[in-house]
């Protein structure tokens, strides 16, 4: 095992840094940032990394993190669990294995070497202070809560923040949007978060985390919002039982006081007077939002992912084709289908015919040449298919977004249409957004594990953490007008990209089809 720790630690330094990150790479930072995002897989080879996925030194496998220390969790198993990872992390092994990378010949295998035992050694003070808070007794903080305040503070963050505010939106954004404060990089507000692979609950927590001062404010329904008590609570524990960052300030104030925390924001940054109407962060970013789809292009990327899906189930893109018309014939066939959706394969048959039905003759079809690379392909995008046993989430939702993101998206990629999703949930209810057919990309999207981040936006009055959605990501709420003005939103056209289908998905369209889909 001292080996393996040691083998790890060098890893970073097998790759060449983009030119890009050189003059971000004087303290070894940008190895360090490798070292934290790469994966191995099953075989022991090393996954793939596209630095364009990395978020402020996060990348897709902190999805899998966040989620999992989001989940819901009794807590004296959420503290086995941390007792275990400390173990581990202070094993005579392991520590023998960081000693000879430390005294290493090698100085930037050496740099990173001790950038890894700091960042351990503030992990295992946090996980200390987890341990403890783990055991008390709350009212309203669950052990995610927990998990999630701990970890964060040791994530790779930025900017750094100096103040968060703990407040009730309704009653205070609207003061807040007046106030220099709203504007500041330095105060972390919900309003100008970026989250990168964050669940909500990461999201929230990342707010306060490693903060140093933490403002809440009281107004007269504060104590009606769940995470204002949770929010309340855990300051309260953090001031008056344990606090993982020393000579941390909490301050309480009310409406009536909060401008005069406008004269901070002038403190942080004397130089800048705030006369923009843009805040200092997050930057203009782009963004891609499904908008409703036609019934007809959701049949054809419907078909497109079921034709993946079996393509990754039988390994055989001769014999998916063979199968497809027996299929619609007969609504069956006598083997396993490729997923675990309660209707079998007459789900598959369904939608083949659905897709028929759009024009005499209309069909798809995996081309002569589909080889094991693209076979492999639809096996690890399969990957990201949720248990459908329940019968929900929906497979034909499921099926449309694996298509959308292996058709679809990687052009958008290339044509720089952003690299984050938002899923509107703005003028609908849970049970006009679970209804409606043409909302059945979004749906997809929620449910399927994505490979870039996603948020949800909502009105202020919506509660969509009460829907039952699936997972937890984050929820950007909007409580005043141009809140959320640095999102730009992308969108070539929901007809241009159908029309492009049949070249970007690389599968056959029968002309009747590419005919509906105005392909030339």
């Amino acid at each position: 095992m001292a080996r393996a720790t040691e083998a790890r630690l060098a890893l970073p330094h097998r790759f060449t840094v983009p030119d890009i990150w050189m003059l971000a790479d004087q303290f070894a930072e940008k190895r360090v940032e490798f070292l934290l995002n790469l994966a191995v897989r099953p075989d022991g080879s090393l996954a793939l990394l596209d630095i364009g996925d990395l978020r402020i030194g996060q990348g897709p496998e902190w999805r899998h993190t966040w989620g999992w220390l989001s989940a819901e969790i009794d807590a004296g198993l959420a503290r086995e669990a941390v007792r275990l990872a400390a173990r581990i992390m202070r094993s005579d092994a392991v520590t023998d294995g960081l000693s000879r990378a430390v005294r290493s010949t090698v100085p930037a295998e050496r740099m990173v070497a001790i950038a890894v035992v700091r960042r351990w050694s503030l992990t295992l003070q946090v996980m200390t202070w987890l341990e403890d808070a783990l055991a008390a007794d709350w009212a309203d903080v669950r052990a995610a809560d927990l998990a999630c305040l701990a970890f964060a503070s040791v994530k790779p963050e930025w900017p750094r923040r100096l103040m968060a505010v703990s407040h009730r939106s309704t009653e205070v954004k609207p003061v807040l949007r007046r106030m220099r404060l709203w504007k500041s990089g330095r105060c972390a507000l919900d309003a100008n978060y970026l989250p990168s692979w964050e669940t909500n609950t990461g999201m929230i927590w990342s707010l306060f985390a490693a903060t140093p001062a933490l403002a809440r404010v009281s107004s007269p329904t504060y104590a009606d919002s769940p995470w204002c008590r949770r929010e309340s609570e855990l300051i309260d524990y953090l001031l008056n039982t344990a606090d993982y960052l020393p000579g941390r300030l909490v301050i309480d104030t009310g409406l009536d006081a909060l401008r005069a925390l406008d004269d901070l924001a002038d403190r942080w940054n004397p130089a800048d007077e705030f006369g923009g109407t843009m805040p200092e962060f997050p930057p203009i970013l782009t963004v891609w939002r499904p908008r409703p789809i036609p019934r007809n292009h959701l049949a054809v990327l419907r078909a497109g992912g079921a034709l993946r899906a079996m393509s990754a189930f039988l390994r055989d893109p001769d014999l998916v084709n063979r199968l497809v018309p027996i299929l619609v014939e007969q609504g069956t066939l006598p083997c396993t289908p490729p997923t675990n959706d309660p209707e079998g394969w007459a789900s598959y048959a369904r939608i083949f015919r659905d897709l028929a039905s759009l024009a005499p003759q209309a069909a798809l079809s995996l081309p002569p040449g589909y080889g094991p690379e693209q076979v492999e392909r639809d096996v690890e995008l399969c990957g990201g298919i949720p248990d459908l046993t329940a019968g929900t989430p929906a497979l034909d939702d499921i099926l449309v977004a694996m298509e959308f993101f292996r058709s679809v998206w990687p052009p958008l990629l290339d044509e720089r249409y952003g690299r984050f999703l938002v899923v509107d949930l703005r003028g609908h209810t849970g049970e006009s957004f679970a209804a409606a057919a043409e909302r059945s990309l979004d749906r997809g999207m929620l449910a399927f594990r994505v490979p870039v981040p996603l948020w949800l936006l909502q009105n202020a009055d919506q509660d969509a953490s009460s829907w039952g959605l699936p997972g937890d990501p984050p929820i950007l709420t909007e409580h005043v007008d141009s809140q959320f003005a640095w999102m730009v939103e992308a969108w070539p056209g929901q007809a241009e990209t159908m029309a492009r289908y049949p070249a970007d998905s690389g599968l056959i369209a029968s002309p009747a089809l590419r005919q509906v889909l105005g392909a030339p």
